[in-house]
């Protein structure tokens, strides 16, 4: 078995990267093993909105915040841009629906994102 050494992040108050070995067979791709591609938009979605229910329970905002300040900005940041859209429609859905408890303003902020207060 070829062991191949690649950059991971670790996710905690700041960005960081470490580097592990992973034992891998050879006749896999050199594709990026930290790929997500495998997960159905669905399951994508699942666990992201598990994780807004934990951070939810967790901490308590006053302010308005951005989905990527409740998520947390690198959880937020992992993900691409198209997805970080999607993951955004997803929630404002959830949110219209009163299936979370959180109420969304009206006015953006500066960026254009939308901006959610706890009920």
């Amino acid at each position: 078995m070829k062991t191949t050494q690649i950059k991971a992040p670790k996710f905690n108050h700041s960005m960081t990267a470490e580097t592990y070995e992973f034992k891998k067979p050879s006749t896999t791709s050199s594709a990026d093993i930290w790929d997500t591609s495998f997960k159905s938009v669905e399951e994508i979605k699942a666990e992201f909105l598990e994780h807004i229910k934990l951070r939810l329970t967790d901490v308590t905002f006053y302010k308005a915040s951005t989905l990527a300040e409740i998520c947390g900005e690198d959880i937020w940041n992992g993900y691409d841009k198209q997805t970080r859209i999607s993951l955004g429609r997803y929630i404002a859905k959830l949110v219209a629906n009163g299936d979370l408890p959180l109420v969304a303003l009206d006015r953006p902020n500066k960026e254009n994102h939308k901006l959610y207060k706890l009920k």
